[in-house]
């Protein structure tokens, strides 16, 4: 199977902070890979780099999509990602976040509204099409967030804590969509955690982050 996400030999520092050096990991296409460890050893920088919000200081991030080599950002919406802050937009309702990310993706207002309908019915948030974020409970507010994450049909998903905020039953029910996605459409996910059986059943692989200093 090839590899969707290719790490090489990456290093990241904020000031004398080294976060990451030298760090490589492969991910194939349609495969799941849960990063662990404590705090600050580097699990939400490796997501951002990914996602092309940080660049490395040394080696290289780079994402596989049909068959051509791209260096993040990639702008077309193949990559979705959960922050652990949720990085709401406070202004917004919860059906505005969804129909924002959905613009200019070539679809007509109606595919946009059934894409919307059908996102906010799989996270459990139907009944808060109309409400901001600082009326949802942080539960809720984490599953507007996955929504956001998945609207644009991603090829890679990055998760930063997604699962801490969810009861057990609706953690079972995301991750059910998210075991669908990979075997429908060769979701590649990224999962950042410091409990690896929060997604026991979800990730085929667990690679604990070295301490870089």
């Amino acid at each position: 199977m090839p590899h969707r996400i290719e790490i090489r030999a990456v290093s990241k520092s904020y000031g004398p902070r080294v976060v990451l050096s030298e760090f490589s990991l492969r991910v194939a296409e349609g495969e799941c890979v849960t990063l662990c460890g404590p705090s600050g050893i580097g699990k939400t920088t490796l997501l951002r780099l990914i996602a092309g919000l940080e660049t490395p200081d040394a080696g290289a991030v780079r994402i596989h999509l049909d068959g051509v080599e791209h260096t993040p950002p990639l702008l077309d919406g193949a990559v979705g990602m959960v922050f652990q802050d949720l990085a709401l937009w406070p202004h917004m309702r919860a059906a505005r976040h969804l129909e924002f990310v959905l613009r200019g993706r070539g679809l007509t207002r109606a595919q946009q509204r059934e894409r919307v309908t059908a996102l906010l019915a799989m996270t459990k948030l139907t009944s808060l099409a109309r409400s901001f974020p600082y009326q949802m409970s942080g539960g809720e507010q984490q599953r507007l967030a996955f929504a956001r994450a998945m609207a644009t049909a991603p090829r890679v998903l990055l998760l930063d804590e997604p699962f801490s905020n969810l009861d057990a039953t609706l953690r079972a029910t995301l991750v059910e969509e998210l075991w669908r996605l990979q075997g429908e459409q060769s979701l590649t996910t990224v999962i950042a955690t410091h409990d690896p059986e929060e997604v026991s059943t979800l990730s085929g692989r667990v690679e604990n982050l070295p301490n870089p200093g």
